[in-house]
């Protein structure tokens, strides 16, 4: 529950000015929690009669999970990487913003707003909303390349035709 905007100072006087060490670690807290939240959920989303399919082949917890907890758990692993992908780029210029290594989006847009320079630094901003649309757009891409129908055959499950 600590904000980011607390935590980014933090940790960048913790380490020295001239590592990514804050900025990683920032940006890996605000993704890692809406990734383990979804993918966590995700994987207990089974559907009941794919579970009692799984129990009635006699199926083992890794088949089990390679067949049908992997494959149920994808569109929740997505809706994680939807809300992080854009928030990891948001987290990094915070990080940015507040000190560490000033070679990134944020403290661009510390320095041109200082020397005001507003232009230049909405420039920024913008370039820094580009950015998170990418990375957004790369996640909606990958999503669709992943998304298939998919029927559990038994020798999915056996690894040979029966």
């Amino acid at each position: 529950a600590v904000p980011i905007v607390a935590l980014a100072p933090l940790l960048n006087s913790m380490y020295s000015t001239t590592t990514d060490t804050p900025r990683r670690m920032v940006v890996a807290i605000v993704v890692f929690f809406p990734m383990f939240v979804s993918t966590a959920r995700g994987l207990r989303q089974v559907p009941q009669v794919h579970a009692d399919l799984m129990t009635s082949y006699a199926a083992g917890g890794w088949q089990v999970t390679r067949t049908v907890r992997l494959p149920a758990a994808l569109p929740y692993l997505f809706t994680g990487l939807r809300i992080a992908a854009p928030g990891a780029v948001i987290a990094a210029v915070i990080a940015e913003y507040f000190g560490g290594l000033q070679n990134g989006l944020g403290s661009r847009i510390t320095s041109a707003a200082a020397n005001t320079a507003y232009p230049r630094a909405w420039a920024y901003v913008v370039g820094a909303m580009i950015v998170g649309l990418l990375f957004l757009a790369v996640v909606l891409i990958f999503e669709q390349l992943t998304r298939r129908p998919r029927t559990i055959l038994i020798r999915d499950i056996f690894g040979r035709s029966k």
